[in-house]
């Protein structure tokens, strides 16, 4: 996955770029608890609605919730986990850890986007200023080979 974050005030200029390699975003997730109740906001993991319609081929093939319902009548079939090792036993009632904030405390920008039974269908992010909205992270599909250091 290719973490960047589009500038709002230039259609092609992005600032700051990261990578996530899949097994990593598949890690956290492994790590993570499963999700505890149908709200976009508080404790994390949050319920995803997908307001943006990112993903309309995942969708497309899940079941809906039937016990879990969004205030507009949608049912909602994603989570949003935060993209660090955040710390759930720990957060507040708005998901967020007391303390000196860092990624285990207040989550970054990016958030994995997963079913109901936790499998990654893809992330998202929210562009600068404008942080009521997520646009999809692109994802990578070349390899990346990488030269093991030492021995």
């Amino acid at each position: 996955y290719e973490l960047r974050r589009t500038a709002i005030n230039s259609d092609d200029g992005h600032v700051g770029r990261a990578e996530m390699p899949r097994y990593v975003a598949l890690d956290i997730i492994d790590k993570a608890p499963a999700p505890s109740h149908n709200k976009t906001t508080g404790r994390r993991p949050h319920a995803h609605f997908d307001a943006e319609n990112l993903f309309p081929t995942e969708r497309a093939g899940l079941e809906p919730l039937e016990e879990v319902a969004s205030g507009d009548g949608q049912r909602p079939v994603f989570w949003a986990y935060p993209t660090t090792y955040f710390d759930y036993a720990n957060q507040n009632r708005r998901g967020c850890v007391p303390g000196p904030c860092g990624p285990q405390s207040n989550p970054v920008p990016h958030r994995i986007i997963t079913d109901k039974d936790k499998n990654v269908v893809g992330m998202v992010t929210h562009p600068l200023k404008k942080q009521g909205k997520f646009v999809r992270v692109t994802e990578r599909t070349d390899k990346v080979l990488r030269q093991k250091l030492g021995g």
